[in-house]
């Protein structure tokens, strides 16, 4: 059985996306690195955490004024908790300190499934990430395709600091992964922009005594991701 949100295209997904939300990444990249940080923690009744913290710098340049509104209505409380499913609850925080901006939203969830499809279905983040779990064995993947040339020569010179790490830790033994480090049962995957969206697929591999079966999935693209089609017909 397979839980999923709407099938998306994976080029078309972010590009629509990018209309209404994290434009003022680009702009804000060219003053300070940008950092994007996700975790996911499943637990053995498909529940768990999943944690975004994003950080920005507070200032930028005058130019980039009109990008930061948006930027931060994408990521106000209100947007992150917006039509939360039964079952998912969001802790929000915002703070300011050394000059930068750090926002951290963590969801508490009964059933991944459901938060899943939620993030699918309302363009959030973890909306590209997809579980398995069959007698025993978990498979987790996240897949970002690869953008166009002339989006990709957008991030090598303007996100070419910016940086994405993502971790995901399962129940049972960490049996395989593609992860560039592992911490105990926890696969990390570090990557600086330009790395990323040349295309990359994320992928571990849980194995344990339980032979129950749940299934979930969603589609979507990694957030910064969504800046590049925007900036791009900007240009044009």
């Amino acid at each position: 059985m397979r839980t999923a949100g709407r099938e998306r295209d994976a080029r078309i997904f972010p590009r629509r996306v990018l209309r209404v939300c994290a434009c003022g990444v680009v702009c804000l990249a060219l003053e300070a690195c940008v950092r994007y940080d996700e975790t996911i923690e499943v637990d053995a009744r498909g529940g768990g955490t999943a944690t975004l913290v994003l950080s920005r710098p507070e200032a930028a340049a005058p130019s980039a004024g009109p990008f930061i509104g948006l930027f931060d209505a994408r990521f106000s409380e209100g947007a992150m908790k917006k039509d939360l499913p039964e079952g998912v609850a969001c802790d929000y925080t915002r703070t300011v300190s050394g000059g930068r901006i750090e926002i951290r939203a963590v969801y508490t969830c009964r059933d991944f499934a459901g938060f899943l499809n939620w993030a699918a279905r309302t363009d959030m983040p973890f909306g590209n990430v997809s579980l398995l779990r069959k007698d025993g064995v978990l498979e987790y993947s996240r897949a970002v395709k690869a953008l166009r040339p002339e989006e990709l020569a957008i991030v090598r010179a303007s996100l070419a600091d910016a940086q994405l790490t993502f971790r995901f830790t399962a129940p049972g033994t960490l049996e395989r992964t593609n992860a560039g480090r592992r911490e105990g049962a926890t696969a990390v995957w570090d990557f600086k922009a330009p790395e990323l969206f040349e295309g990359r697929s994320l992928t571990a591999r849980y194995t344990s005594g339980a032979p129950w079966v749940w299934v979930f999935a969603g589609a979507g693209a990694a957030v910064i991701a969504l800046a590049v089609w925007w900036y791009a017909k900007k240009r044009r």
